[in-house]
């Protein structure tokens, strides 16, 4: 067993690594989607949003023609992250999956129903976009030729708003499915040209990565799988968030002085199961009898959110606040003992917990308490980001990294055992 040991980890260390099929199919998917998480999707051209779409629709014996003008697609491309990459070795398939909470569409529109035209600004709101890109690949002497992504869209429900434009349901709800998918196209192509020559790249990045650096990448992301199933199991990728009371006053001309409260509950927290590498690399280096592992990982967009509620001189509107954590990132570094396989975290260190955005809708004619309780969520949020990833969140990496060293000898059947039994 010893002798085993001693034999195998070197091995890791000089990066004898090489890119085979199977390694390809094991390791690239959770490569790609860490490296695709850390890259900006570009925004399409400008001059796709102002460009006119033009469309024909017939609903039984009614005819009607639209065209829209100066549209805007609201910041889609900064919502998008990818979800999942998938690699099927027996279709020779690579799939990959982007989702945005909500894609907002607005413009203006002219609509010709029989002889009467109308003209009207209007918005639509397309709720939990998924966009579905697919390519195939080829094996070609050790190479990976990847063709061209051909990538679809679905929504879980469209929303809209017509400031002048009256007419029947009916028309209204072919109207909007018409222009969301005129331009969700556009997005298609756009996304498709993004992952085509990205993936490109980024094969040959994992090509040389592999030989260069050795298993440490491949290793941190096969132990970061479990980590997130462990997080989901555990119910850490919804976290309850504590309620928050405030106080405030505010001057009332002929009454004086009125003193008010603002509450805070029914807060959730999400994103800890989105825990992946960055784009620095994990290092493994060697001092006999010890293997001690570096790795910096992290969370990216992390929702949040709580219900307010306002009381003020018998005046109670009820608020919806929402927000994103941009990022948080950690770096750690464990010690194996070879030869008995124990495993010691040595350091845990918060990087950093980024910038939160926050959205608070319905909080008029109270809109000027903002900036107090966003603050305060702003400080309560962090708190509970760095509470649990110096709790739980460190657990359980140097829970998962234990497993991955125990199962070292047959990992892939005994990985498989630790995932099921989850």
């Amino acid at each position: 067993m010893k002798t085993f040991l001693f034999l195998f980890f070197p091995l890791v260390i000089t990066g004898t690594f090489h890119t085979s099929e199977f390694q390809f199919e094991k390791f690239f998917p959770d490569f790609l989607k860490n490296e695709l998480r850390a890259s900006k999707i570009s925004e399409p051209s400008q001059d796709i949003f102002h460009t006119d779409e033009a469309g024909f629709i017939e609903i039984g014996a009614k005819k009607f023609s639209f065209n829209t003008r100066k549209v805007l697609v609201n910041e889609l491309a900064d919502k998008l992250s990818v979800s999942d990459v998938l690699v099927n070795p027996q279709r020779k398939t690579i799939e990959v999956s982007l989702r945005a909470e909500s894609v907002f569409l607005q413009g203006e529109i002219d609509v010709l129903i029989g002889k009467t035209s109308t003209n009207s600004f209007f918005a639509l709101k397309g709720s939990e976009v998924i966009f579905t890109a697919k390519a195939s690949y080829q094996v070609q002497g050790g190479s990976y030729i990847i063709g061209k992504f051909a990538v679809e869209h679905s929504s879980k429900g469209l929303g809209s708003y017509f400031a002048t434009l009256d007419a029947e349901t009916s028309v209204r709800n072919h109207l909007v499915s018409e222009i969301f998918k005129k331009y969700m196209r556009q997005f298609n192509t756009d996304i498709s040209k993004f992952l085509t020559i990205k993936v490109k790249e980024l094969i040959k990045v994992f090509k040389h990565e592999s030989r260069e650096i050795g298993n440490a990448n491949a290793y941190i992301d096969e132990v970061l799988i479990l980590v997130r199933e462990k997080v989901i199991s555990d119910g850490l990728d919804r976290i309850v968030l504590p309620n928050i009371s405030l106080s405030f006053s505010q001057d009332v001309w002929l009454v004086g002085t009125v003193y008010g409260e603002c509450g805070m509950y029914e807060g959730v927290l999400g994103g800890f199961e989105t825990i992946h590498r960055t784009k620095d690399d994990a290092t493994l280096e060697f001092n006999d009898p010890n293997l001690t592992v570096n790795a910096t990982v992290g969370i990216n967009n992390g929702l949040l959110g709580y219900t307010v509620s306002i009381s003020f001189m018998d005046i109670g509107p009820k608020a919806t606040l929402t927000g994103v954590l941009s990022y948080s990132n950690i770096f750690f570094e464990t010690v194996i003992g070879l030869n008995d396989l124990s495993v010691t975290m040595s350091k845990f260190d918060i990087l950093d917990i980024g910038h939160i955005d926050i959205v608070i809708e319905g909080l008029a004619p109270f809109n000027w308490l903002a900036e107090l309780i966003i603050g305060t969520v702003v400080n309560t949020v962090k708190g509970v980001v760095k509470e649990i990833l110096e709790g739980p969140m460190r657990r359980i990496i140097e829970w998962a990294i234990n497993e991955y060293v125990q199962s070292i000898l047959n990992p892939s059947i005994a990985i498989e055992a630790i995932r099921l039994a989850l």
